[in-house]
């Protein structure tokens, strides 16, 4: 299956996200102080938390939409490539820390919100696209007939990390965790320095180091 990976800012939906304090927070901020943006990692704007990131020229997802009419009809807004597990083994540190320090902060945001708030930013960019594109003046609503809600797939990093947890827990005869369930267990993990006891850790350390402690 492809998954269509698309690229951009949201400036508002992850405020209480960047509010949240966690054991680690500190170790990441200043570590990722210290890196340039436009070196191996840019981000898609500087201050916000990107749904996206490049690493080394490769799109790495934070969300990604697939599926179904809403993700197969952007396809002229969104870059498409292989899996989102693919593209993670391929990042770098600098991207990998990013990475991290986003999953820590989605994971800790309530699913249906997030799902809701990403759809609305979607919306968003179909209205522009197509009024840009068009002599013919396109309202918000008739973009939300086009693409209705019931129709939008969200997959986020967090998603993704508990779709690895649960298929070891599976090999272990163990039962699978609900996302719930999974926010939980995060939460529970970011009050100690789990993932900075040397110093912050990437993306694919921190599941790793999950995927153990939850197995």
């Amino acid at each position: 299956m492809r998954f269509f990976v698309i690229i951009f800012l949201v400036t508002s939906i992850f405020t209480s996200a960047f509010a949240t304090e966690y054991t680690c927070k500190k170790s990441y901020e200043t570590k990722l102080e210290k890196i340039e943006a436009n070196r191996t990692v840019r981000l898609i704007g500087k201050g916000t938390l990107g749904l996206g990131l490049i690493v080394s020229g490769v799109a790495i997802p934070m969300i990604i939409y697939g599926g179904g009419a809403a993700g197969i009809s952007i396809v002229s807004a969104l870059i498409t490539g292989p899996s989102a597990q693919g593209l993670m083994d391929l990042v770098d540190r600098e991207g990998g820390l990013i990475m991290a320090k986003n999953f820590i902060e989605l994971s800790q945001i309530n699913r249906e919100e997030l799902k809701a708030s990403s759809y609305e930013e979607y919306i968003d960019i179909k209205l522009k696209k197509t009024n840009s594109s068009s002599s013919i003046v396109v309202t918000r609503d008739q973009v939300y007939t086009a693409y209705p809600f019931s129709d939008f797939k969200l997959n986020s990093l967090v998603d993704l990390t508990l779709k690895k947890v649960n298929k070891k827990r599976s090999k272990n005869s163990l039962v699978k965790l609900t996302y719930e369930e999974f926010q939980n267990e995060i939460e529970n993990l970011l009050s100690t320095d789990l993932f900075c006891q040397k110093r912050p850790e990437t993306y694919k350390k921190i599941a790793r180091l999950i995927t153990r402690k939850l197995k």
